[in-house]
C-alpha cells in the first residue's frame, strides 16, 4: 500500500467519525430521548452526581459558566425535583446543592442504559484476531500520545510480549 502520511491521517479521521456516529446512533437511549430537560440541566446533574454536595459557585466553576447562570440552572433543577438545596453543615451561611432521590434515580437509569447498550464489545468480537491486534496496538499508541499531549494519566494493562 503506497499511501502518504497525510492520506493515512485523513482515513483515520474519517474512520473515527464513522465510529463516533455509530456510537451516537447505538447509544441514543429511549430514556435519554424522552427526557424533558435541557443539555445544561443534564450537565448540571452529571456534575452533581460526580461531586456530591457543592455550592452554586462550585457548580458554575465546573460548568465553566457564570455564577448567575449556575444559579438559574440550579433553580430549574430544584423546580423539577431533581436537585435539593441544603444548609452547609460546615458553614450555615452557605447553601449546597445535591441530587434529590429523583435526580439520583434518573442519573442511575441513564448510566445503566448506557452500559447495557454499549455496542463496542459486539463490534470487536466480530473482528479477526489480526485486525483486533492491529486495532489494540494502534489505539494504545494513540491513547499514549493523547495522554502525553494533554497530561492525562492512562493505565494500560501490561501484556506478555512473546517474541
Amino acid at each position: 500500500m503506497d499511501l502518504n502520511r497525510e492520506e493515512l491521517i485523513k482515513r483515520a479521521q474519517q474512520a473515527q467519525k464513522i465510529i463516533v456516529g455509530s456510537f451516537v446512533r447505538e447509544m441514543a437511549l429511549p430514556s435519554f430521548l424522552e427526557l424533558d430537560i435541557s443539555m445544561a440541566q443534564l450537565k448540571g446533574l452529571t456534575v452533581l452526581s460526580h461531586h456530591g454536595k457543592i455550592t452554586v459557585s462550585q457548580l458554575a466553576e465546573q460548568l465553566q459558566v457564570g455564577r448567575s447562570a449556575a444559579s438559574l440552572l440550579a433553580d430549574r433543577l430544584v423546580a423539577e425535583g431533581l436537585v435539593e438545596r441544603a444548609e452547609d453543615s460546615e458553614d450555615r451561611r452557605r447553601t449546597v446543592l445535591q441530587l434529590s432521590q429523583r435526580g439520583e434515580e434518573l442519573v442511575a437509569q441513564l448510566r445503566r442504559g448506557r452500559e447495557t447498550r454499549d455496542p463496542l464489545p459486539g463490534w470487536l468480537s466480530k473482528m479477526s484476531d489480526q485486525d483486533l491486534l492491529a486495532l489494540v496496538q494502534g489505539t494504545e499508541a494513540l491513547a499514549a500520545e493523547a495522554s502525553a499531549t494533554t497530561g492525562s494519566v492512562i493505565l494500560l494493562p501490561e501484556h506478555d510480549q512473546k517474541t
